[in-house]
């Protein structure tokens, strides 16, 4: 059986991960627009534009990574916002290497396909 503090960090990294595919997706729609790309590229406003979505988000649906993990308190506090939307705006990527840094999840497979590709099998 997980550990106590595991079994909190798997609902959390989980809607963390699938938060950041969904936000990266949806705002590929707009960042990868020609119209609009160039733009945002030279005014910098990729980073900011997914962090304020991603707090938007967090705020509107009451999403704080931090109260599910330390779930002794169950209030979502406004520093829990602002991190997590962090996190889920550094994108999908980050979040999923976290999911297995902290958790091992998938960590077995990804080490067998580096080692199938460099041929150390």
């Amino acid at each position: 059986m997980l550990d106590e503090n595991i079994e909190k960090l798997i609902p959390a990294f989980t809607y963390i991960v699938v938060l950041s595919i969904f936000l990266e997706r949806a705002l590929a729609l707009l960042f990868e627009w020609r119209a609009v790309r160039d733009w945002i590229k030279q005014k910098m406003l990729r980073a900011p534009i997914a962090y304020l979505v991603a707090l938007l988000i967090c705020i509107l649906y009451n999403f704080d990574a931090l109260s599910i993990i330390f779930s002794e308190s169950k209030d979502q506090h406004l520093f829990g916002y602002f991190l997590t939307a962090g996190v889920i705006a550094g994108g999908s990527k980050g979040a999923i290497l976290l999911f297995q840094g902290i958790l091992g999840f998938g960590h077995k497979s990804v080490s067998k396909k580096v080692e199938a590709k460099s041929g150390n099998t």
